[in-house]
């Protein structure tokens, strides 16, 4: 059995092999229950608890720890049990060919501050084949899925024909294979990709990941062309873009086809108008203009171009913004077209952020839509200002443009990279880490600012100002902070254009032992565990599932 403990030395009697916390701390670190003695002496442990008993541990830092790797843990400890998985496996046997580049399986997790995510994997067929299941994790209670099939792909995982589709809802989280309802023929040598829809109500990072995270799935190896994430299901991003050696985790099952000699036809039936809401797919929309993040005037106007398509037909699309950073929304156009430009008056009193956001409409009444950010102009905001922009994802340049006081026709980002410290680096509070920075422009850095957050991102401190374009600055990390640790350096230019790059950091109390391994299997609940962090909330590539 799955379950987690909080990990303290103090809580530990080497002599006896056995643990037991009494305190309030959550839990940070992942066991396997695998007996219990409910003879076991309550004095054999370091401090007393309140009656003998003891659940039999096995742990996962060898076997020259404790007992030959286990160790005896109380029943009256106060974290053990609370969270717990039963892991099963389906019978091996069921398909005849798994395509998949996660065999490590779910290390951390990606999102962009939405329950509602894409992700998608390009495969090669092996052989004349048909598809049969497809299988992916779901961290939250009664997730919804849309799987898409796609035959014929050339670059994005989108670019071939339609084959099919399938939507449902999983109640459990865990880790599930879905059959297809109609398996999907394979001609040998045809790339196929698997493209899952996937909304994890109350959970903002819905895409599991295998990462190489050191020291537990440092093996872990990806090329381009594999795994695709997107926000909106229309535009597409490489994940070895964002994170080197990373996959999503997405599997593919196949059966063998009536006759692997004889090449099996695919064919696309002509999509019908639904009369009775069998149609449950809802339309995708790209906003092509204006770009994300562009700097805009109170009493302006901007153009807005879009491209909305859908599985049957498009019946209209709405404009509409939010001045409260999607609080609330006011329709300004209804009923226009699939595709077109529209401009958009942007209040005189709006200040902040303003979102533009369409949304299309199909015949059988469900709406898909996209949103971009503006960053409103104001004479009195200053250099240095907080973004009110989704973190960017760790190890990677986030380009943005900031509102300046000098009006300049260079709209071109600063680049900047940090090199040290490496990304997940473990630290201590009340220490200092060396920030290592890297930053280029066409036109020129007028400096580098470093910044720190204590709260998982939701503000930001300025922790030194207009540092060189490339250096190293000690860092004092507060004695106070404790779970994630953020560090985020923005370089600018003369224009006032803004380029910035973030590195997350694990804070720790004692030294790190070795990661959990990982277990395999089928249909578990998986709990959301960090090895070194609590559990408040997460950056976009922050949470450690350990199982």
């Amino acid at each position: 059995m799955y379950s987690t403990i909080r990990w303290e030395e103090s809580s530990y009697r080497p002599a006896t092999t056995s643990y037991y916390y009494s305190g309030k701390s959550q839990e940070n670190h992942a066991i396997t229950i695998v007996g219990w003695d409910d003879t076991y002496d309550r004095s054999h442990f370091a401090s007393t608890p309140p009656g003998d008993g003891a659940f039999i541990v096995k742990n996962s830092w060898g076997s020259d720890w404790g007992m030959n790797g286990y160790f005896y843990v109380s029943y009256y400890d106060t974290v053990i049990g609370r969270d717990n998985a039963f892991f099963s496996a389906e019978d091996k046997g069921n398909y005849d060919q798994i395509y998949q580049y996660d065999p490590l399986g779910w290390v951390v997790s990606y999102g962009d501050n939405s329950d509602t995510a894409y992700f998608a994997n390009v495969f090669t067929s092996l052989s004349a084949e048909d598809l049969a299941a497809v299988s992916f994790y779901t961290p939250s209670a009664n997730s919804k899925y849309q799987v898409s099939v796609y035959a014929g792909v050339q670059s994005s995982p989108v670019s071939g024909l339609l084959e099919y589709s399938q939507s449902g809802t999983i109640v459990i989280p865990g880790y599930h294979t879905i059959d297809l309802s109609i398996p999907v023929p394979l001609q040998k040598g045809e790339r196929f990709s698997v493209v899952v829809k996937l909304t994890t109500p109350g959970y903002q990072y819905p895409v599991a990941i295998e990462y190489p995270y050191g020291g537990f799935s440092s093996g872990a190896s990806a090329s381009s062309g594999q795994s695709f994430v997107s926000t909106t299901g229309t535009l597409w991003t490489d994940l070895t873009s964002i994170y080197k050696n990373s996959n999503v985790c997405l599997k593919a099952f196949t059966t063998k086809g009536p006759d692997s000699s004889i090449p099996v036809p695919t064919s696309t039936p002509t999509p019908q108008p639904s009369s009775g809401g069998t149609d449950t797919r809802s339309p995708s929309v790209s906003i092509t203009s204006p770009r994300a993040y562009s700097a805009i005037d109170p009493g302006s106007s901007v153009q807005v171009a879009w491209t909305a398509i859908d599985n049957v037909a498009v019946a209209g699309v709405d404009i509409g913004y939010s001045k409260d950073k999607g609080k609330t929304w006011v329709t300004v156009a209804r009923n226009l077209v699939t595709s077109g430009n529209y401009s958009l008056g942007v209040p005189s009193d709006v200040s902040g952020t303003f979102i533009i956001r369409v949304t299309a409409r199909d015949t059988a009444g469900n709406e898909g839509s996209s949103t971009k950010s503006c960053m409103v102009k104001s004479s009195a905001q200053m250099r240095g200002s907080v973004l009110t922009t989704a973190l960017a994802p760790v190890d990677t340049v986030t380009k943005s443009v900031l509102p300046s006081r000098v009006l300049s026709l260079d709209t071109s980002i600063p680049t900047i990279a940090i090199s040290t410290p490496p990304p997940y680096r473990t630290i201590m509070p009340g220490t200092t880490l060396q920030v290592i920075w890297h930053a280029a422009d066409t036109a020129g850095i007028a400096g580098v600012d470093i910044w720190i957050s204590k709260d998982y991102g939701r503000s930001w401190e300025t922790a030194a100002k207009n540092l060189a374009p490339s250096g190293t600055y000690p860092l004092n990390v507060p004695a106070d902070v404790s779970g994630t640790f953020l560090i985020r350096a923005v370089a600018w230019d003369n224009a006032g254009n803004a380029g910035y790059s973030i590195r997350n950091c694990i804070v720790s109390t004692s030294p790190p032992h070795a990661a959990d391994p990982v277990m395999g299997g089928s249909t578990a609940l998986i709990p959301t565990v960090s090895p070194l962090s609590d559990l408040q909330g997460y950056p976009r590539l922050a949470e450690m599932h350990y199982r």
